[in-house]
């Protein structure tokens, strides 16, 4: 009887040792929030690429925009896209022009640490960064020679088509502003550019999105647009800057 009510004691006990810690996870798990994976996005405006067309290639004209989505605050999946031209004489009456749309495709990695040394998930706004990017181009470029004053017509000399592609290297920072207003800004290093025509790479002399095919490019982009964030997202920013306005509406 007493080795019974023994085997029935242990064994009530080792069932209420294994339900008791899975009870407790699962009432853990239901009162933490899920932590999401999608967080926001945003939309910039390159606000100084026609600048730089202009310094890097005195007759090119330049314009992109790009838009990221934000997953766990650490990785940002982003796509960039743009139209450019250029025409330049090379000589003897004879003008080089080029045009193209461009898109890049790729993806910025958040350099600050996710969590605190205490293990809570920081809230991040600002954030420096390092991305890498592979851009595309469809490129149209002609050489004609211009007619004397007294023509109207235009002699092609050649025109052609051919589809480019490259790597970019980028490194930068996003700053929130104020109320989703963000700008930021990267250098970026132009490289691996290869073309579907190695002949035709030789007869081009600038390709929008990339520049001059000589060698490799830097470039800088500063952007200005909105970021927009999710409803869990935009309380835990807004709890975070909560103690900052207290204090100035306190001084």
């Amino acid at each position: 009887m007493y080795l019974k009510n023994s085997i029935i004691y242990s064994t009530l006990v080792m069932l209420l040792a294994v339900t008791l810690p899975v009870q407790a996870q699962k009432t853990a798990e239901k009162n933490t929030p899920k932590k999401e994976i999608f967080r926001g996005g945003s939309v910039h405006i390159d606000v100084i690429s026609p600048l730089m067309g202009r310094i890097g290639t005195k007759h090119a004209i330049l314009g992109e925009m790009q838009a990221d989505i934000n997953l766990l605050s650490k990785y940002f999946p982003i796509i960039e896209g743009g139209y450019g031209s250029m025409s330049v004489e090379e000589g003897d009456s004879v003008h080089f022009s080029v045009s193209a749309p461009f898109f890049r495709i790729g993806l910025n990695y958040n350099l600050m640490k996710r969590f605190t040394r205490d293990g809570k998930e920081r809230v991040i706004s600002n954030y420096p960064f390092f991305g890498v990017r592979y851009g595309i181009g469809n490129v149209n470029y002609k050489f004609t020679k211009m007619p004397p004053d007294d023509s109207d017509e235009t002699d092609y000399l050649l025109k052609r088509n051919v589809f480019t592609g490259w790597l970019e290297l980028v490194g930068g920072v996003r700053i929130d502003l104020r109320q989703g207003l963000t700008m930021g800004w990267s250098v970026r290093l132009k490289t691996a550019f290869h073309s579907t025509s190695p002949t035709q790479t030789q007869e081009i002399k600038y390709v929008p999105g990339f520049g001059r095919v000589s060698g490799s490019n830097f470039t800088f982009n500063y952007t200005v647009g909105y970021t927009f964030r999710t409803k869990q997202e935009a309380k835990k920013l807004k709890q975070h800057n909560k103690p900052a306005e207290n204090i100035i509406i306190g001084k």
